[in-house]
């Protein structure tokens, strides 16, 4: 369901009025603003009515960042409730008349998440999580076979494993990792100028990703920036979804950070494309399968980087997590993070209650998982498995390198993957087709930042 209207409230604290939009989320969150683009400060509290199902605070930001919002709502079609924002000593008190029609399923969606968090509670106590062993693939290695044999062994177990000896030096990781810290360091105002357009390219605030809406009480607490492969506005290919000119901060703020940025996106795209090759190996097809121009000749190939507050904590039993379960898009992922660990996998999303297990950073390699278009390939013989972040208080930095094909690829039952026994088991679908859907059904949508980037940019 999407919610993505506005509403006016008014703050009135004694020496002046000023007008707060709110802008409702597809997640069902919504982004608090004053008319000068700051956060609304304070812990929130709602005053009840009959109208009123929840209305609770879910995030409250520090320095910059914005007031966010969660609300489920009941099928009343009118809406009418008083917010009482204590901020400090003083007692501020905003009303608002909101003419929003809302469906029952919000209502049902926020009974579903707590009845399912009661289970979980019931059925056990929180369990040690224990990390997993994954196998580690050099990329200097002359023996191709033992590569191919290691990496076939982790897309047949867990769809993770290392990659080492990959080119990249840690002088220049660190650089990268320190050009993301400059970045999300800006004032919020700062960052939202770069707001994520149509094509997916700029920043992402956090709140803005919902990945597991079946468990997540709120969306993912992280924030994000999303950086492609450069296509000028003239060229035609720029008209296609996920083609187009980044957006890049301003050389007067952060100085050499383009530059950067794009040499380690042609950097993580050459080490993507030799792990491609492995991987056309294990599945019995020639090692240069997808680099042919059908497959990888225009890849949408996007490099997202993340980072999650510090004193944020994860609680699984609430529905809160750093990032939500899923499972990632298109063909491949390289993730670089930092030394804080977060980031866990269930190797068996069907199994109940689901098992998760830690994956350790490793320093100056990256952690790489297959994608769900790699599984429809495969038929389901490699896996695309489950992950989520959770966090511990910690500040965390990653850099996630998404491996898609050419938009019009299409994607299906690879030969060496298909039998009498073992048909089929998806239709073709195109790589834009599929990844535009994925992206609908999890982000929120751009209208609800319209106020915002007007503000941010007067």
């Amino acid at each position: 369901m999407k919610l993505n209207k506005k509403a006016q409230i008014t703050q009135d604290n004694g020496e002046k009025k000023e007008k707060i939009t709110c802008n409702f989320l597809q997640n069902k969150s919504f982004l608090a603003i004053r008319e000068d683009g700051e956060r609304c400060d304070g812990p929130v509290k709602s005053k009840r009515g009959p109208e009123l199902c929840l209305a609770e605070k879910v995030m409250r930001g520090g320095g910059e960042h914005s007031e966010l919002l969660t609300a489920t709502w009941s099928h009343f079609p009118f809406l009418f409730f008083i917010l009482h924002v204590v901020n400090h000593d003083q007692i501020v008190i905003f009303k608002a008349i909101l003419l929003i029609p809302f469906a029952c399923r919000a209502f049902s969606h926020h009974s579903s998440v707590r009845e399912r968090e009661r289970e979980r509670e019931g059925a056990m106590e929180k369990p040690e999580i224990s990390s997993t062993v994954l196998n580690c693939i050099s990329l200097s290695d002359p023996d191709i076979h033992k590569s191919v044999a290691l990496l076939k062994q982790a897309c047949l177990d867990s769809g993770f494993f290392y990659v080492v000896d990959h080119g990249i030096s840690q002088e220049f990781m660190d650089e990268v990792f320190s050009q993301s810290k400059k970045f999300f360091d800006l004032p919020i105002k700062e960052k939202m100028k770069m707001l994520r357009n149509e094509k997916n390219r700029g920043y992402t605030p956090i709140l803005d990703e919902l990945l597991d809406p079946d468990n997540q009480v709120h969306g993912d607490y992280k924030e994000g920036y999303y950086i492609g492969v450069e296509v000028p506005q003239d060229d035609p290919q720029a008209n296609k979804p996920f083609y187009g000119p980044n957006q890049w901060p301003s050389e007067d703020i952060i100085p050499g950070w383009q530059k950067v940025m794009k040499r380690y996106h042609k950097e993580a795209l050459r080490v993507a494309k030799d792990v491609a090759r492995i991987i056309a190996l294990a599945l019995d097809l020639p090692s240069d399968f997808f680099d042919r121009p059908e497959m990888l000749g225009e890849p949408i190939a996007t490099l997202r980087l993340l980072h999650y507050e510090a004193a944020r904590v994860s609680d699984p039993s609430k529905g809160l997590y750093g990032a939500g379960a899923h499972s990632d898009y298109g063909l491949i992922t390289l993730l670089a993070t930092d030394n804080v660990v977060g980031l866990q996998i269930c190797k068996d999303r069907n199994a109940v209650p689901q098992v998760w297990e830690y994956v350790a950073p490793l320093k100056g390699g990256f952690i790489v998982n297959l994608g769900d278009m790699l599984e429809r390939w495969s038929n389901c013989i490699f896996r695309s498995t489950l992950h989520r972040v959770v966090l511990d208080g910690k500040a965390r930095y990653s850099m996630a390198f998404f491996l898609e094909p050419s938009h019009e690829c299409i994607v299906e039952c690879l030969p060496t993957c298909m039998s009498e026994s073992n048909p089929p088991k998806f239709p073709p679908v195109t790589c834009a087709a599929y990844l535009s859907q994925r992206y609908m059904d999890t982000h929120a949508d751009l209208s609800s930042y319209k106020n915002h980037t007007k503000v941010s940019s007067d």
